[in-house]
């Protein structure tokens, strides 16, 4: 029981994590959280992160980030999981590589309100 409980925090703590490094690279203050913070941050039409692909294929970023929060972190949150130690080591690697993913991304250039065009010179 303790090393499910400890296991259990280990896991929160990375999500707790995931959603600091999302926020903090989104450039999103702390009124942003859960899955309304993934939400804004993958939105297709305006994130602020550079992601290649299609809308489509920023949609799946928003829709896997909102779900590891729903389902994952928030129940976390609110009380423990019965998880086995391989499928908490398991859920701890996709957060793990979904940190890096964040770690990796981009923001995109700040559109200036001039175009090349517009330059008289």
């Amino acid at each position: 029981l303790v090393a499910k409980k400890e296991g259990n925090k280990i896991l929160s703590n990375a999500l707790k994590l995931l959603e600091i490094r999302v926020r903090g690279k989104a450039g999103f203050d702390n009124s942003f959280y859960g899955r309304s913070l993934m939400e804004s941050a993958f939105n297709p039409q305006n994130t602020p992160f550079a992601i290649e692909g299609s809308a489509s294929d920023i949609q799946g970023w928003s829709e896997i980030f909102k779900g590891v929060i729903g389902a994952i972190k928030n129940p976390l949150s609110h009380h423990a999981l019965d998880l086995e130690k391989a499928e908490a080591f398991q859920i701890l690697c996709f957060v793990s590589y979904l940190l890096s993913f964040v770690d990796n991304l981009s923001i995109k250039a700040a559109k200036s309100e001039f175009s090349d065009e517009d330059i008289p010179f």
